[in-house]
């Protein structure tokens, strides 16, 4: 004779999946989360590199200064606006926190929301602290910095979630010159606690765009 389940058995067994599900089911869902978000940072990034390369080689003298990103305008002839932010406060949150929970950068209410959800805002600050990109190089220097949120005001505006910073030389490269000088533990570190707010791009794109933490 077959032995049939009795009811406590399906119980225990419905117990345990729902279990399991309340431990799995949340974390698959924080990995997808930072997936995504780390990948419309990475086209986003790379976006602004290509188009920041192609600026630089559309002047005689190969410098930034020499384009109409001298002006730190956010301009249509280079991204898909959907908006102005100084016209509507649908692009950033009203704070951000860090990955540690203490506050994060504020960012006023400027710049421009593109149609594929991502705020933008591009500031012209040559040279910051009169430090060059590169030690090995004192000829290229600092030119601006670009913030990204990902995914507009939306939460989590968390910096190194869906919010973050990177610098641009005049050159047209994207980056920071302390990679070159920091473990990837240290920079994660500063990334963490809001001690370069460029850390966190930087650790990702050291990371292989892949965000473990």
């Amino acid at each position: 004779m077959r032995k049939a389940f009795t009811l406590s058995e399906v119980l225990l067994a419905l117990a345990i999946t729902g279990i399991l599900a309340t431990l799995v089911v949340p974390r698959t869902m924080d990995n997808i989360n930072k997936k995504m978000l780390t990948s419309q940072l990475k086209n986003s990034y790379q976006s602004i590199q290509n188009l920041a390369q192609e600026k630089v080689a559309g002047v005689p003298t190969k410098n930034l200064k020499d384009t109409d990103w001298a002006s730190g305008a956010i301009s249509s002839n280079d991204f898909d606006i959907m908006y102005n932010c100084s016209s509507s406060k649908k692009c950033w949150a009203d704070s951000y926190k860090s990955l540690n929970s203490t506050n994060g950068p504020s960012i006023t209410q400027s710049g421009a929301r593109l149609k594929n959800g991502v705020a933008i805002k591009y500031i012209n600050e040559p040279n910051p602290s009169n430090a060059p990109f590169s030690a090995t190089n004192d000829k290229e220097l600092y030119f601006g910095t670009f913030y990204i949120d990902v995914n507009g005001p939306d939460k989590p505006n968390i910096l190194g979630r869906d919010l973050f910073v990177f610098r641009i030389t005049d050159k047209g490269r994207l980056g920071d010159n302390y990679a070159n000088e920091k473990t990837k533990e240290q920079i994660l570190s500063d990334c963490k606690s809001v001690t370069n707010p460029g850390a966190c791009t930087t650790y990702l794109e050291l990371n292989n765009w892949n965000m473990d933490y």
